[in-house]
């Protein structure tokens, strides 16, 4: 595609340079123009060859094509970029009048998530996640909600590397979207997760998850000292649960992005079972230094470790032949799959997904989550 064209007007700000919005000479056609002068054109060619990776995802921005040119005396590299109509989730908010309802939240939620699983599947870490980085497509049919597709990949990193050389204040992504092994350089799929609860919170109240933010510096404090994001009253017990599940201290202690997309909070009501003082699904805190090989697991005897409504609920066994049955399956799988030097966060993944398909028997798809491990 010829994409010689003019600039209409500035769209925004990405990591390393200006969103431009542009029209094609030949065709008429409208792109989002990312430009970055010649000292940021090698992170522009890594995004580039990020993007490249997820044609056709529909949760993730599409990359149409690149070009270099000669602009004002100064050389440029440029991205043309899917063009989004609706801004971004930032602007979505606003339009709502600041706060989301919960019911429209578990959809964007979904949405990201997907775009999440993809890119850490394909072994990358987005590393700033917030709501200017995740864009809005309108669909033809005015009464469906929006699309959203995650957007800037300038920070995104290798999973599993520690490299702190390109990050502002020391750490990776906005300091109010950071978690908490950010600060040392950590890049696990879990980094994502963290930003991800945080910006829950902004659609459900119209403020940002940490209010009282008073710079970089305090923000590190606040993570070292083992501070979290508050969660919204107002929210339902299942939305408060799935936050939970975002903001483990350690990278460990939260669910990946493909265990939160089976959260029944992102499931129709219809077909939610269990409160959630009745279901755990947590990592090894063993495991938090993310170590080469995989700790024992152990399923627990009941899915009931407290409730949070003050009323008395009885537990639910888990059968002792669907727990040996699991228990067997997810080893000769480990097994199997890990001889192949996977890392603990793909690890995590193969054993959920044999926690699902251990459980096909008498619980709905959706809710196979409800076995135990500690």
């Amino acid at each position: 595609m010829d994409f010689l064209g003019h600039r209409i007007r500035v769209l925004g700000n990405g990591s390393y340079g200006k969103v431009h919005l542009v029209k094609i000479i030949s065709g008429g056609l409208l792109f989002g123009h990312l430009i970055a002068e010649k000292t940021s054109e090698e992170t522009l060619i890594v995004e580039k060859e990020i993007l490249d990776q997820f044609h056709g995802s529909p949760h993730i921005i599409q990359c149409y094509g690149c070009s270099s040119s000669i602009d004002y005396e100064a050389i440029v590299f440029s991205l043309f970029l899917e063009l989004a109509s609706g801004g971004s989730l930032l602007e979505l908010m606003e339009d709502y009048g600041g706060q989301i309802p919960e019911e429209h939240v578990k959809c964007y939620v979904e949405m990201v998530l997907k775009g999440l699983v993809e890119i850490h599947s394909r072994g990358y870490v987005h590393c700033d996640l917030k709501p200017e980085n995740i864009l809005v497509f309108h669909r033809g049919d005015c009464s469906d909600l929006p699309i959203l597709k995650i957007a800037d990949f300038g920070l995104a990193q290798v999973r599993g590397v520690k490299n702190m050389r390109k990050w502002d204040y020391g750490f990776c992504g906005t300091p109010t979207y950071i978690s908490p092994e950010s600060i040392v350089g950590q890049i696990w799929g879990a980094l994502d997760v963290w930003s991800l609860g945080c910006i829950v919170i902004e659609m459900i109240t119209g403020r940002p998850a940490w209010g009282n933010y008073q710079g970089p510096e305090d923000m590190r404090d606040k993570l070292l000292r083992g501070q979290k994001p508050d969660i919204p009253e107002n929210m339902s017990a299942w939305g408060k649960d799935f936050l939970k599940r975002c903001f483990g201290t350690g990278p460990n202690e939260r669910w990946t992005a493909r265990m939160l997309l089976e959260h029944p909070f992102l499931q129709p009501e219809s077909e939610t079972i269990l409160l959630p003082h009745e279901m755990s699904f947590t990592n090894s805190a063993d495991n938090e230094e993310k170590s080469s090989t995989l700790g024992t697991t152990k399923f627990s005897d009941s899915i009931c470790p407290e409730s949070t409504s003050g009323n008395s609920v009885p537990t639910r066994k888990v059968q002792g032949d669907r727990e040996e049955k699991a228990t067997l399956m997810m080893e000769s799988i480990l097994e199997e799959e890990l001889s192949n030097e996977y890392d603990d966060e793909l690890a995590e993944d193969i054993m959920f997904e044999a926690l699902l398909r251990s459980r096909k028997m008498k619980i709905r798809p959706r809710h196979r989550m409800l076995l135990v491990y500690c």
